[in-house]
């Protein structure tokens, strides 16, 4: 099994680019904080890069921005490579399959999507950051 799941903040706006054949793909970083013990609790940061296919490239591309919070859920991909001097190094990244936006679309505005509990178990969501299919 390999799955991810992340939540932090970005690093940098995200990139988006398209493949050879028209494919939009996006990368950012998140930084996602660990926990360190040495005689006491303390956080550090992983910076953890992240890549993103097609329509989801595109979300992330219109909704994320450097500093906003968000969540992912993906897998760990590995690269081998040789660099310019010959040295063989070695890349990670997540791929992501899906991205929960937790921030707003400013920072210094409260979360713009909201969801509830309702009592018959059903969860209502609304906002102004919902795209306008799920708008109604």
């Amino acid at each position: 099994m390999n799955e991810v799941i992340l939540i932090g903040n970005l690093t940098r706006d995200p990139e988006t680019r398209q493949t050879k054949n028209g494919i939009p793909y996006c990368r950012f970083s998140l930084a996602v904080n660990r926990r360190k013990w040495e005689g006491q609790s303390q956080t550090e940061a992983d910076f953890i890069p992240i890549l993103c296919w097609r329509s989801l490239a595109e979300l992330c591309q219109k909704y994320l921005a450097k500093g906003r919070k968000c969540g992912v859920v993906g897998r760990l991909e590995v690269h081998s490579y040789e660099d310019q001097e010959g040295t063989k190094r070695t890349a990670f990244e997540v791929v992501a399959e899906n991205v929960e936006f937790i921030s707003s679309r400013k920072l210094d505005e409260p979360a713009a999507v909201q969801a509830t509990q309702s009592s018959d178990g059903y969860t209502e969501v609304s906002g102004d950051d919902l795209p306008p299919e799920f708008d109604q």
